[in-house]
């Protein structure tokens, strides 16, 4: 699990989310066992982390993708089966809003993992699509993942 000092937590974070972040369950009852996510993120570290808690969730990890050009031959690839994805917004300065385009003409479902995109843009264009403002809780993301796949 990756922490974070809360001093990088934004101000008008509400207490009562960290009371509900503290009753989540183990993502393994959650559904997230054998499920293949694809993880889309051009952090190395944040990607291995992620990949980490994926597969100790029981999650199988496609990718992850560290480019929109990988992510978008994984996204579109109809012989790859992918239950759900992890998306980071911003890659390398290139969005990628065209691999969640990909994946929602496949039926995909998806979450933003973003430190950097507005909120209003990505509701916007995307709907009720979950976005996690990066830095995350790993259960937290978990939790999301598995109710997408739910």
């Amino acid at each position: 699990m990756l922490w974070s000092p809360s001093i990088y937590l934004p101000s008008r974070f509400p207490a009562a989310a960290f009371r509900a972040m503290a009753r989540l369950d183990d993502p393994k009852s959650k559904g997230l066992s054998e499920r293949r996510i694809l993880i889309v993120e051009d952090e190395a570290m944040i990607a291995l982390d992620l990949e980490m808690s994926l597969e100790d969730a029981g999650a199988e990890v496609v990718g992850p993708a560290m480019d929109i050009e990988t992510a978008l031959d994984l996204a579109t690839d109809e012989d790859d089966e992918i239950d759900a994805a992890i998306l980071d917004v911003d890659m390398h300065g290139k969005d990628a809003f065209a691999v969640a385009e990909a994946l929602a003409a496949r039926g995909v479902p998806f979450l933003f993992h973003t430190g950097h995109a507005s909120q209003a843009e990505l509701r916007r264009r995307f709907g009720d699509v979950p976005v996690c403002i990066k830095p995350t809780r790993h259960d937290v993301l978990l939790h999301h993942l598995a109710k997408l796949v739910d």
